[in-house]
């Protein structure tokens, strides 16, 4: 359930990583989806799937440990299990969003936010405000 003050907890997480430098298990687009979602709920989304990786390499090992351990295909799959799709034309702001990225070596997807018109996602030196695409991925948070 949404906390009655979501909107501005949800802008803060947004302003924190702004400028934030990509780093492996701190700052990555996992890291950014669970705290989007416990700004907005006050619960983790993922905390069980965070951690014990600091580069692409590690990540991706504990990513092919995490999808075992819960039975899963990939992140999209997990991410299913704990929110539900949205399936209208624009998400309403706070809704998590994955776009695939081949060139992403550990997921495959890059995952981010609605803020508005436009999604943000974590990558190299801040984040980046994309317009939607027809095959990006979107859930509410609830």
């Amino acid at each position: 359930m949404r906390r009655n003050d979501w909107e501005k907890r949800f802008e803060l997480i947004v302003e924190e990583y702004r400028n934030k430098d990509f780093e492996w298990g701190r700052f990555d687009c996992l890291t950014f989806a669970n705290d989007i979602h416990m700004a907005i709920t006050g619960n983790p989304l993922a905390d069980d799937w965070l951690g014990g990786y600091s580069n692409p390499i590690n990540a991706r090992t504990e990513y092919k440990k995490m999808l075992a351990r819960f039975g899963e295909k990939s992140i999209v799959d997990g991410i299913d299990r704990r929110l539900d799709r949205y399936h209208g034309n624009m998400p309403p702001i706070g809704s998590l969003v994955a776009r695939p990225q081949k060139e992403n070596p550990v997921i495959g997807y890059s995952l981010g936010a609605c803020v508005g018109r436009h999604f943000a996602f974590l990558e190299g030196s801040g984040l980046y405000f994309l317009k939607p695409r027809g095959d990006d991925i979107c859930w509410t948070i609830r």
